[in-house]
């Protein structure tokens, strides 16, 4: 029996592995829209991680997938550049902000309260993302 966690300890380590070498190749080929919608869809991944650790009421404070989380946000923010749409950047960067500060607080108290206020505003953020290429 303890043959077999090893084992599946193991292959799950090499499919995280694989899958990060598959992100990292992903990450350095993208155009910028493209870029966004990764780091936007590694966000959501990293919340449902997040969401199901706190289902199984297991401790979120300080988990792996939360600084993972704050470190997207982070990038997005630093994103950010001058454009012909300043109030759209100001918007985004204080939704980032928002969302950052949220997230430090789930990595210093655990307090998964807001967890379903991220994905549904993540949620919104994607879509309007997803919808950008329909308008050119």
């Amino acid at each position: 029996m303890l043959h077999s966690v090893s084992n599946l300890a193991q292959q799950a380590k090499v499919r995280s592995h694989y899958q990060e070498v598959d992100l990292q190749s992903k990450l350095e080929t993208a155009d910028p829209y493209t870029l966004v919608k990764i780091l936007y869809e590694e966000l959501e991944n990293c919340l449902l991680v997040l969401k199901a650790v706190d289902g199984r009421k297991e401790n979120i404070a300080d988990h792996r997938e939360a600084h993972r989380a704050h470190s997207i946000v982070v990038a997005l923010l630093s994103g950010l550049s001058d454009s012909d749409n300043d109030t759209l950047c100001n918007i985004l960067a204080d939704v980032y902000h928002t969302m950052a500060a949220t997230i430090r607080i789930i990595i210093r108290a655990g307090d998964s309260s807001q967890l379903d206020e991220l994905l549904d505003g993540l949620a919104n953020i994607q879509t309007a993302w997803l919808r950008i290429p329909d308008l050119k």
